[in-house]
């Protein structure tokens, strides 16, 4: 009896992933517009400053064009990569369909907690400040915009995955 209780309790790795990818690429989403921004600020008032010569100029103007790209497609690799992880590690647990209501609790969870970090991320890009800095994140604020739909696709792939497989324990 003891074995099968402890059993039971291992059934939630996939609702804590999904938890944690939402975070995680939260947390990475507004560390890239704050660096993004910090780059551009620091460059403009070294340039104002005149004490950077032309080539150092250069290189800085340089950085401020080509960060965006790369944290734009760092971004994308990892909003991919981490739902892919996701997904996989989710066909690793072995479920019981008697499960899948607790899931679809977690996922009301969701639903209502990636549209919050979503406002969040737009409130902080969308200042007078930051803006200017931060719309060249093309990609990153479209996933951002678009984060509670695709974090609920992830989701429900994650469901399906786990519970439509079968072999279950009972």
């Amino acid at each position: 009896m003891r074995k099968h209780s402890k059993k039971l309790f291992k059934k939630r790795g996939a609702l804590q992933d999904a938890v944690v990818v939402i975070v995680a690429l939260f947390v990475i989403a507004i560390v890239i517009a704050v660096i993004t921004h910090a780059q551009r600020t620091i460059t403009e008032s070294l340039n104002e400053s005149g004490e950077l010569g032309s080539n150092a100029q250069t290189i800085m103007e340089d950085n401020i064009t080509g960060f965006p790209g790369r944290m734009e497609s760092l971004f994308t690799v990892l909003v991919f990569g981490l739902g892919l992880a996701a997904i996989i590690l989710a066909f690793q647990i072995n479920t019981h369909p008697v499960f899948f209501v607790v899931f679809g609790l977690g996922l009301l969870f969701i639903i209502v907690i990636t549209p919050v970090f979503s406002n969040v991320y737009e409130e902080i890009t969308g200042d007078t400040a930051i803006y200017a800095s931060t719309s060249d994140l093309t990609m990153t604020n479209f996933i951002m915009g678009a984060y509670p739909k695709i974090m609920l696709i992830i989701s429900t792939l994650i469901a399906v995955v786990m519970f439509a497989k079968g072999g279950g324990e009972g």
